[in-house]
Parts: C-alpha cells; structure tokens; sequence
C-alpha cells in the first residue's frame, strides 16, 4: 500500500463560490486533497465535515477494530 498523504486534514470552508477546499499541512504551504462541490445545501457541508473527520480519526477507529479483535 503506498504512503496517505500525511493528516490531520483540514478545511476551508467556501474555497471559492462553487466548493470547499481539503488539504493537508498548513494553509501556507499545503497539498490539495479535495475539492468537495458547494451548492448551498447543508449535506454539502455535512459531507465535506465527515470526510475530515473520518480521515483525522483512521488510526484510532482502526486501534479500536484491532483490539476488538484480539
């Protein structure tokens, strides 16, 4: 598997008038990871939220599977 692009990933919400920005490292000098379509409607938002989150908390919820496991 190759290496993910390095977390935590962040956002910036309304990038432009037409989707908002994921990235990872700081907003200076950063890597674009996505750009999540802006509508207007709130599961726009609620989208680009859950991916941050889901990316940013990988390790711990894949910590909790493995002990589960074991």
């Amino acid at each position: 598997m190759t290496e993910a692009t390095q977390r935590p990933w962040d956002v910036e919400f309304a990038a432009t008038k037409s989707y908002d920005l994921i990235y990872s490292g700081s907003r200076m000098d950063s890597t674009t990871i996505a750009r999540v379509p802006w509508t207007g409607k709130a599961e726009d938002r609620a989208n680009t939220e859950l991916i941050v989150k889901a990316v940013n908390n990988l390790d711990v919820l894949v910590a909790a599977l493995e002990a589960v496991e074991s």
